[in-house]
């Protein structure tokens, strides 16, 4: 143990230094959640899939975020902030090099997994590390730092991959990984200083095994219903296994609760009303969101001939806008309170998910970009004001970094959930729609336009049920508080907040 002047945010490099250094692995780990969306309809050409499978490229990625979270900060205060933040960036850019080299689909989702592995704790990591950087009173500047260009690659990342996919090949927005990862492993050895918590914490594997298992097996069953239908005894035994092992999760919580043992989630800030609401409602927030993002490129690129960089383009439109006001979001919220802003968001997004249910083949682009546009709008209001009423009644740095933990696997796994189910429906609602067109008279069976038109269809049935489940959200908002939101300094999870409780090695 070394006197508090070494442990000093100073200890390390020169701050600004350190967030060049940090944003080099957060920026490649948010950049590679959106390239790969655009990439969806290649793959399922390249693999010779369906949605429903190739939706596992996404599905495993989310799913393996939120699970794999909560692991950051035990790696954090058993091996080292540096050691871990190291570590995880070489198993992203090792997993990003695999998943390149993928010669079939199972090993890009196997791969995509080693990917979110590393992925998982590279953000929370870098907002502790920018946190150890610089001095209390500029907590806000150091979040900031690390989070304003980690907003550039969802602006970015549409556009990068679909330019990549139309003029190179799909495995290059893996490969672009490679050399990001590398000048962030080089600098993180030489500009990074190794801290430890003092007291170890012992992981929550039972927790952690049970939540895994229980979200996947669901999400496989939902995704095996297309095949296998509802009735099928696989599908039947991995919904009830997957249901068991969630109950079992909350089972041994409650338990290490009560013993007060360390959790994998602190299930006691769901004794808080606006956590429990806020995060209902980001649920619903998640399924608008991901139903768009993961549907919109497919209807750009197999039902309306756009080439994969045209597409990009055209979701750019969202990005832009999403960017811009979930940056104004927060100051309205702090100005006039959550609810009026996180309902005229989700209002928003109602409005534009019920103009996607009405979407035709020949829809005109530039109709497309408003909505899109305005949809991004939606999406801003929402999501930081929405995360921030949920802490509302959270108090101190360490409900508060349990919290964003909590939030953040709802976030991803929610994510990996709502994607299966909207792939799901839009495969086994096109097979139904196919089969009704082509008994009408003269249509002909097996046409490219009746399938189009099938597909069509499906995607229309998703994004109906889309707009009940945002309309939910609008009802459950109304029993946030109606006060100004708590200021969040750190939004992402934190393994690591405090300095001078670390062991500082040079």
């Amino acid at each position: 143990m070394v006197s508090n002047s070494k442990m000093a945010p100073t200890a390390l490099s020169n701050k600004w230094l350190v967030i060049v250094t940090v944003v080099f692995g957060s920026f490649m780990a948010m950049l590679d959640s959106t390239i790969v969306n655009i990439a969806v309809p290649q793959l399922r050409t390249a693999f010779g899939v369906g949605i429903d499978d190739v939706q596992w490229v996404v599905t495993a990625y989310l799913l393996t975020l939120g699970v794999v979270t909560p692991l950051s900060a035990y790696f954090a205060n058993n091996f080292g902030i540096k050691r871990s933040y190291l570590v995880s960036l070489f198993i992203f850019t090792l997993g990003s090099l695999l998943c390149g080299i993928s010669w079939d689909l199972p090993s890009l989702v196997v791969f995509r997994v080693l990917q979110a592995v590393g992925g998982a704790a590279i953000l929370p990591l870098s907002i502790t590390i920018a946190l150890r950087a610089f001095p209390p009173e500029q907590r806000g500047l150091a979040v900031s730092s690390v989070g304003v260009p980690t907003l550039l690659a969802p602006v970015l990342g549409p556009v990068l991959g679909g330019y990549i996919i139309t003029y190179a090949h799909w495995s290059l927005i893996f490969f672009i990984n490679l050399p990001i990862g590398l000048v962030g492993l080089v600098l993180g050895w030489f500009v990074l200083v190794e801290a430890r918590h003092e007291k170890r914490s012992r992981f929550d594997w039972p927790g952690f095994l049970a939540i895994g298992y229980g979200t996947a097996a669901i999400i496989y069953a939902v995704t095996e219903v297309t095949r296998e239908g509802w009735g099928s005894l696989k599908v039947e035994i991995f919904l009830w296994t997957g249901a068991l092992a969630l109950a079992l999760f909350v089972v041994v919580e409650v338990w290490k609760m009560h013993r007060g043992a360390d959790m994998l989630l602190d299930l006691r800030l769901f004794r808080y009303r606006s956590f429990v609401v806020g995060n209902l409602a980001l649920v619903v927030y998640i399924f608008a969101l991901m139903g768009a993002t993961f549907l919109i490129p497919i209807y750009l690129q197999e039902l309306r001939g756009q080439n994969a960089f045209d597409a990009g383009t055209t979701m750019i439109f969202q990005a832009i806008t999403s960017m811009v006001f979930s940056l104004l979001g927060g100051r309205l919220a702090d100005r006039i309170g959550a609810r009026p802003v996180v309902l005229t968001g989700l209002t928003i997004l109602a409005v534009i998910t019920w103009f996607f249910t009405s979407l035709q083949l020949d829809t005109p682009f530039w109709m497309l970009d408003i909505f899109l546009a305005v949809r991004g709008v939606g999406l801003g209001l929402t999501s930081q004001p929405l995360v921030a009423a949920s802490l509302a009644d959270v108090r101190g740095a360490g409900e508060t970094a349990s919290a964003s933990t909590v939030t953040t696997v709802i976030r991803n796994v929610v994510g990996s959930v709502a994607v299966a189910i909207l792939a799901t429906i839009v495969q086994s609602n096109t097979a139904t729609h196919l089969q009704t067109l082509s008994a009408q008279p003269g249509q002909a069976n097996g046409s490219k336009l009746l399938g189009q038109q099938a597909a069509l269809l499906g995607m229309q049935d998703a994004f109906t049920i889309s707009i009940f489940l945002v309309l939910a959200g609008i009802g459950a908002v109304f029993f946030l508080k109606g006060g100004k939101t708590v200021k969040v300094t750190a939004p992402s999870p934190q393994p690591v907040t405090e300095p001078e409780k670390f062991e500082v090695k040079s």
